[in-house]
């Protein structure tokens, strides 16, 4: 769950941001291995990634 997401430059009113970096609070549970929040968490960047190409071309 994205917990922060912050443009730069801030504020970014009336113009497309150089970045926007997200941080997320991602906390597990017993029995997780690594490689399984791995998974989640490039599944992730994958939506995010399809996103900002969908809205910015």
């Amino acid at each position: 769950m994205p917990t922060n997401i912050v443009s730069h430059p801030y504020p970014s009113i009336s113009m497309i941001p150089l970045t926007t970096p997200i941080r997320f609070d991602r906390r597990t549970v017993s029995g997780e291995s690594l490689d399984d929040v791995l998974e989640q968490l490039e599944g992730a960047r994958d939506i995010y990634r399809n996103l900002v190409r969908a809205v910015c071309g």
